[in-house]
């Protein structure tokens, strides 16, 4: 579950939403937990690439 948060800030910073208004709405008190810790790896790529990692698998298991 709490990867969600983290693909979650990941795709609102992407769109623009400053740090302080995704900081406020997970609940933290500083900004510079969300830079720090939120921003710093790209989680929605990661997720995509982790997706399309099992559709292959399972893609090619179903040929087999």
């Amino acid at each position: 579950m709490h990867y969600f948060r983290h693909t979650l800030v990941s795709v609102l910073g992407r769109a623009g939403v400053p740090a302080q208004v995704l900081s406020a709405s997970l609940g933290h008190q500083h900004s510079g937990t969300v830079t720090s810790y939120y921003q710093t790896v790209d989680h929605l790529s990661h997720s995509q690439s982790a997706n399309e990692g099992v559709l292959n698998i399972t893609n090619n298991n179903k040929k087999n």
